[in-house]
């Protein structure tokens, strides 16, 4: 049996569970579910500049538009809510 190489629980494999691009998805060896490892690192988020207000943001791949389907921006508080674009409305 193989073991996350984060955590060290049990995992198992199987081809029923690929990513879209081929890759087999760790399955915990217990439930059969997607292996989401608490110990992981994650890449931190890059930050940028709103292009109105000059404050920094980053993009989440988890918050989108469900309308659109595009990313919505963010910052320290949660959605971004440009204060110069406000004030010109």
């Amino acid at each position: 049996m193989t073991h996350c190489k984060y955590c060290n629980l049990p995992i198992d494999f199987d081809d029923e569970h690929t990513s879209r691009s081929g890759k087999r998805i760790p399955l915990d060896a217990d439930t059969r579910q997607p292996h989401d490892c608490i110990a992981r690192p994650r890449p931190r988020k890059k930050t940028t500049e709103c292009h109105n207000c000059r404050q920094e943001i980053f993009f989440s791949p988890d918050r989108r538009n469900p309308a659109t389907g595009k990313l919505i921006p963010q910052d320290i508080f949660g959605n971004h809510k440009c204060i110069s674009r406000l004030e010109n409305w």
